[in-house]
């Protein structure tokens, strides 16, 4: 199984800004949320198709930063760095935009 795993830090955006951008990022990459926990800022994810990737987006809002988990027992770790990457700058593009 691969893996791969990204923290970042936010400044200046609430917890909730930071959580509904990426709910939007993951609807823009057309990935299916899987379980949606708004009350501990955590979404479950996956993508559809030919390599099932699945992520764990965790906003901590005391640490002001967000983690974001991904697995597969299919995708190699290119797949998981490049969708990292894409979701990195849509998140970013997101933030922009609140």
């Amino acid at each position: 199984m691969n893996n791969y795993k990204i923290s970042e830090k936010f400044e200046s955006l609430k917890p909730e800004q930071v959580f509904e951008a990426g709910r939007t990022s993951f609807a823009d990459l057309e990935m299916e949320i899987v379980k949606d926990r708004t009350f501990a800022l955590l979404l479950q994810v996956r993508t559809t198709g030919d390599h099932e990737i699945n992520a764990n987006f965790i906003v901590n809002g005391f640490q002001n930063e967000f983690t974001l988990t991904l697995t597969s027992e299919t995708a190699d770790a290119e797949a998981l760095h490049a969708l990292a990457e894409q979701f990195a700058e849509r998140l970013k593009q997101n933030f922009s935009e609140q």
